[in-house]
């Protein structure tokens, strides 16, 4: 029952928008505005919720976990990169969004309502700390490939943009409310006020669902397309990822109640940033949303065989 009470609801809420954006209940400028809202208020909430809500003790303590994220991200990014840009011959755009598709889970969306059902408020902050990861490392770095691609292919020599196109990912309240979040708790000796956190909180707890019922209007409203890169992607996020974190966690042989809750985040499908980033640069993005969507329905088999198996061969923790 702890595996269908914790799945269940992600996916109805992941279906219920997939099919009203099937049957066009929303227009692409009400589809925007629920991004705006989810994006700039609910999940930025949360996310600096979670850290302001916890101590820096409990912050630090989860050093080794932040550290499986960075490796485990920048291993698949590097890999992955690799295999689109020199096997498939995709363009330096192509191969930077399709590889943040399949680097980065979807741990806004999915992994915040997930983490809450199977470890209460706390587990948030895990969820915080695999999105930090991804925001200052994975996300300005494709952005500055797509940038510096699509500057050298235009014809009026025009310079590259990478640096206004971080600055821009930078400014986002996803990014910098979380970073300020973990600052203040790191660096400040005296807590927020209780409801001021509350106050966060009150905005947070839509994020779960609105988020979920997002990324499906999103990926209902593009065509799909199966092809070897689609399948190459949903190996590498589904299957090679998950297995990669396994073998850190053993390599590292820590100790700590966090190991389970580190794979699921590590085995979360696809996240919908890239979709939404193609978007904004006006590129078809049909490849990149099929390949979120079906390693989102991919994505049951991953998770239900993570919550089954995980306490069996991560006895060790971390």
């Amino acid at each position: 029952m702890l595996i269908v009470n914790a799945l269940v609801p992600i996916f109805f809420a992941l279906g219920l928008g997939y099919g009203a954006g099937k049957r066009a209940l929303f227009d692409h400028q009400q589809v925007m505005g629920l991004n705006k809202f989810t994006m700039s208020f609910a999940i930025p909430a949360a996310l600096a919720a979670a850290f302001l809500a916890n101590s820096r003790a409990a912050i630090i303590t989860r050093h080794q976990q932040l550290l499986v994220f960075l490796i485990v991200v920048l291993v698949t990014y590097a890999l992955a990169y690799a295999l689109f840009r020199v096997a498939f011959h995709l363009t330096v755009a192509e191969s930077s969004f399709v590889t943040m598709a399949v680097s980065v889970g979807a741990y806004a969306p999915i992994g915040l309502p997930l983490a809450n059902n199977l470890y209460g408020p706390i587990g948030q902050l895990g969820v915080a700390l695999s999105l930090l990861v991804a925001v200052v490392t994975v996300i300005p770095l494709s952005l500055a490939l797509v940038e510096r691609d699509l500057a050298r292919s235009s014809r009026d020599g025009t310079t590259p943009r990478a640096r206004q196109a971080i600055r821009a990912a930078l400014s986002k309240p996803v990014v910098w409310a979380p970073l300020l979040g973990l600052c203040y708790t790191l660096v400040v000796p005296v807590p927020l006020p209780h409801f001021a956190v509350l106050s966060l909180q009150v905005i947070g707890v839509a994020a779960g669902g609105s988020a979920l019922f997002l990324t499906g209007l999103i990926l209902a409203e593009n065509k799909q397309v199966i092809d070897r890169v689609v399948f190459t992607g949903i190996g590498i996020k589904n299957l090679f990822q998950p297995l990669l974190t396994v073998g850190l966690l053993y390599v590292l042989g820590a100790r700590t109640s966090s190991a389970d809750e580190t794979l699921l985040l590590m085995a979360l499908p696809c996240g919908v940033f890239p979709v939404i980033f193609a978007f904004t640069y006006k590129m078809n993005p049909a490849r990149l949303a099929s390949t979120t969507l079906f390693s989102t329905v991919f994505g049951i088999v991953t998770l239900t065989a993570v919550l089954l198996f995980e306490g069996s061969f991560l006895s060790w923790g971390l």
